[in-house]
């Protein structure tokens, strides 16, 4: 195939599911991770910012949490959902662009995956030229905001779109019980309000065989054959 496929992946906590690629080793795919508590966060825009630490460190955000939505939530085991997006801290770190990230360690990522409590799209648009030539992403999404200015699913369809990514799935799906409900449903019924998704860059005329064999590897990894087996075939990988 040539080159290998050059992964990031960032988390508010360090974390990220990238359980997809765990089949994959050193010799195919280069892993590089970005995790805010560095003391640095990524967005579209370099300077200050204030990473606001919660009592569950993976809902930590440079966002702030939506006190009056989420105070009616509820997880499936019956906690309250706001317990754990009580803010214990306000962190200072520098919010640096990806783009000049990716520069500074002479990467062209393949594929980004990000879990960064709302701030995806923000990030993305601090990729700059760099996402015209990401083929794939993983990001989460939420249905139902529960972050202050946190992008709606809607919203971010419409932007990933216009930015020449197909929605492919979703998986993870976590769902929200109700407060003031007298009966609690069973686990994984409620509504559901974020998943994580996969998104794919529509394939274009001149793609060499390489870029088509590394977006046919993403696809497959994630359970896309059909798809992985259509760009083999255009570029004459059967």
């Amino acid at each position: 195939m040539g080159g290998k496929l050059q992964l990031i992946l960032g988390g508010a906590d360090g974390e990220s599911p990238l359980h997809h690629w765990d089949g994959l080793g050193a010799e195919w795919v280069d892993r590089h991770a970005f995790d805010a508590y560095w003391g640095k966060a990524l967005g579209s825009v370099p300077g200050a910012a204030t990473l606001n630490v919660t009592r569950y460190p993976g809902g930590s955000s440079l966002l702030l949490p939506d006190a009056r939505r989420v105070s009616t939530w509820r997880h499936p085991d019956g906690t309250p959902f706001e317990a754990a997006l009580e803010i214990v801290e306000r962190r200072p770190v520098e919010r640096i662009r990806l783009d000049d990230w990716c520069r500074g360690k002479a990467v062209q990522p393949d594929f980004i995956s990000l879990n960064v409590q709302g701030c995806e799209t923000d990030i993305l648009v601090g990729t700059g030229n760099l996402l015209a030539h990401v083929l794939g992403l993983q990001l989460e999404v939420a249905f139902k905001p529960y972050y202050i200015d946190q992008p709606d699913f809607g919203t971010m369809f419409i932007w990933l779109r216009d930015q020449g990514f197909d929605f492919f799935d979703l998986y993870m799906p976590n769902h929200i019980g109700r407060m003031r409900s007298l009966v609690q449903g069973p686990s994984g019924t409620g509504q559901l309000f974020e998943a994580h998704t996969l998104w794919l860059r529509r394939e274009e005329l001149g793609w060499n065989p390489q870029t088509l064999a590394k977006q046919a590897v993403i696809a497959e990894l994630y359970g896309q054959t059909e798809k992985a087996h259509e760009l083999a075939a255009i570029g004459g990988l059967l």
